[in-house]
């Protein structure tokens, strides 16, 4: 219960950060913006869960695949991306 708790904050303040619904983020949608803030929150969840690749995927209703593409894109983000990463962690508390 408390990594989809840990999950819930996660995807409120990305969703804050980024300007989209709780729903863009859950959605399938492609929109440049949407799949930024999902990949944010699913690289962010499983830095600060004890959740599998696979089990945060499947929090995001996303193939285990989906996770890769999300930890590759995250890692090979420019500077404004890491800078996210980095504020994201402290203000939620999990640096």
């Amino acid at each position: 219960m408390r990594d989809q708790q840990r999950i819930k904050t996660i995807n409120n303040y990305v969703a804050d950060k980024y300007g989209v619904t709780i729903e863009d983020i859950m959605s399938n949608d492609t929109k440049e913006v949407n799949v930024k803030a999902r990949q944010m929150c699913m690289y962010l969840a499983y830095r600060s869960t004890r959740l599998s690749n696979a089990e945060v995927a499947d929090a995001y209703n996303k193939k285990p695949n989906s996770f890769d593409i999300a930890w590759k894109n995250i890692n090979a983000g420019n500077d404004e991306v890491k800078t996210f990463i980095k504020y994201a962690k402290m203000d939620l508390g999990y640096e």
